[in-house]
């Protein structure tokens, strides 16, 4: 995601590109990707609306 915004900085946190809530298997390091804390935040809301049913996967990566 930060990479496809144009942001190129160290990773902070392992993020989960389908949301944990949804996936099938929280270990699976396919569903992984890097991201810096702005865009773990900005992702984590989006998430959040997606879990509680008021939004859709898109293309996060």
């Amino acid at each position: 995601m930060c990479e496809s915004k144009g942001i190129v900085k160290e990773a902070k946190v392992v993020d989960h590109v389908i949301p944990y809530p949804l996936c099938e298997d929280f270990w699976d390091e396919k569903n992984w990707q890097p991201l810096c804390n702005e865009c773990n935040i900005e992702k984590g809301n989006r998430d959040k609306k997606l879990i509680n049913g008021r939004g859709s996967t898109g293309n996060d990566r």
